[in-house]
């Protein structure tokens, strides 16, 4: 699982770059080559890859070691796609999701569509904030000033926090 959180941090610094993803089996060797590395690159990701001496605290070292990875990578990445936004690359889409329904009195199922799933609806930060009614999807800006932080997992509340700052 560990290895797998790996693969994913180095295919994600090969999107930050604007590269086509290499095959597994060569993934790390052409990660060298990118045109952007996180600082000091070949010995943290060495970090990321060690099991140390398989001990829990080896563990949570190397767990350490790829968020800082990736948070450097995410960082990147904000600057390079979107500098004035004040979340993480992987709450984008929610936000501007939630900007969209607050925005607006109501959009359509079908508007929503085009943008995203109509199951993401009954997940967080909408299910909270959020009414279906007659095909139209309605943000309800009393409820979500009334959600606390710790009424929703921190993620969720971080986005809808941001959101309602626009508000």
């Amino acid at each position: 699982m560990m290895n797998e959180a790996v693969t994913k941090l180095v295919e994600a610094l090969f999107i930050a770059n604007g590269e086509y993803i290499s095959h597994e089996k060569w993934i790390l060797h052409f990660s060298r080559s990118l045109p952007w590395t996180p600082t000091k690159w070949d010995i943290k990701i060495s970090e990321a890859m060690s099991t140390g001496d398989l001990s829990q605290e080896s563990l949570i070292k190397r767990q350490n070691n790829i968020e800082k990875l990736w948070e450097e990578i995410d960082s990147y990445i904000i600057k390079k796609e979107c500098p004035n936004f004040k979340l993480k690359v992987m709450q984008k889409t929610f936000y501007d999701l939630l900007q969209l329904l607050s925005s607006n009195d109501y959009i359509t199922i079908e508007e929503w569509s085009k943008n995203a799933s109509k199951s993401l609806l009954l997940a967080e930060p909408f299910f909270s904030c959020v009414t279906a009614i007659d095909g139209k999807i309605i943000f309800d800006k009393e409820k979500a000033l009334s959600i606390k932080p710790e009424d929703l997992y921190y993620w969720h509340y971080e986005i809808l926090e941001k959101a309602l700052m626009k508000i």
